[in-house]
């Protein structure tokens, strides 16, 4: 005897189930991000590479991944605490 949700409703869950969903891939994906980004860090070896194209070389330490994992870590949090609840 479950009560029949109004479009509206079932528009409401299905945003939650959307948000939660975006928020844990934030999550993931920094984390996952990080842990690369730090463990190419302090691994001690630092790629350089040279650009075909242009010629210049291309240091690869894993600062950069790091940062980025560490930017979508931060906006997952934003996304719990700081956006409004409906």
């Amino acid at each position: 005897m479950s009560k029949k949700l109004s479009k509206r409703e079932k528009e409401q869950i299905d945003s939650k189930k959307d948000s939660r969903l975006t928020t844990w891939f934030c999550f993931i994906f920094g984390i996952a991000l990080s842990i690369g980004g730090f463990k190419r860090l302090f691994s001690g070896y630092i790629g350089v590479n040279i650009n075909p194209r242009t010629n210049y070389p291309i240091l690869s330490n894993g600062f950069y991944p790091t940062v980025i994992g560490v930017i979508f870590i931060l906006f997952g949090f934003y996304r719990i605490f700081f956006l409004k609840k409906k």
